[in-house]
């Protein structure tokens, strides 16, 4: 397990947690559709969901030409809280899948609902990590359940949707002195 410092901060907490995400999907194997550069909608390859830093505002796309690899997780804190006693930050990990559908013949498409059914399993496999260790990254526990919620409309050939939760640890230190005063 990892251990965090004494002082946590939003963004190095993100990021244990995107290593921590990491860790589970190479020790699953998990292989989803990567699309390609040309495209071309039957051209894909298998490849280990990505882990990004970021926040995808709810219904909100990004663009695969941005540089960002689908498919992936991305992790945001929605909402970051801290008192003397502990700091709690409300986790938003969104998921995007890349499926068409199928390709009957050369310019035959036939859409179907794989793409959902895989963003859904995604979302259920980290649903799973989070409450099998009641919290994330060896150093942050679990405050009530996990919400999943796939987005309303679905930006095709892409699939997303995200869960929400809220994690606490230790506080922030309050002074420049609450090392010492530990």
């Amino acid at each position: 397990m990892l251990k965090m410092n004494a002082s946590p901060q939003t963004a190095s907490s993100l990021k244990l947690i995107q290593k921590w995400l990491s860790d589970h999907i190479a020790a699953d194997g998990m292989q989803l559709k990567q699309s390609q550069k040309d495209n071309k909608i039957g051209n894909y390859v298998l490849a280990a969901p990505a882990v990004h830093i970021g926040l995808v505002p709810p219904n909100g796309v990004v663009d695969p030409a941005a540089g960002l690899r689908v498919p992936c997780l991305v992790i945001g804190a929605a909402e970051s809280d801290s008192d003397a006693e502990e700091t709690r930050i409300t986790l938003q990990i969104t998921a995007i899948v890349y499926d068409p559908g199928t390709q009957d013949g050369p310019a035959s498409l036939v859409p179907n609902f794989d793409g959902y059914l895989t963003l859904i399993n995604l979302l259920d496999r980290v649903r799973e990590w989070v409450m099998k260790e009641d919290g994330a990254a060896g150093c942050f526990s679990l405050e009530g359940g996990v919400k999943l919620t796939p987005y309303e409309e679905q930006p095709w050939p892409y699939w997303y949707g995200f869960l929400t939760f809220t994690v606490s640890g230790e506080p922030y230190p309050v002074t420049k002195y609450a090392d010492v005063l530990r």
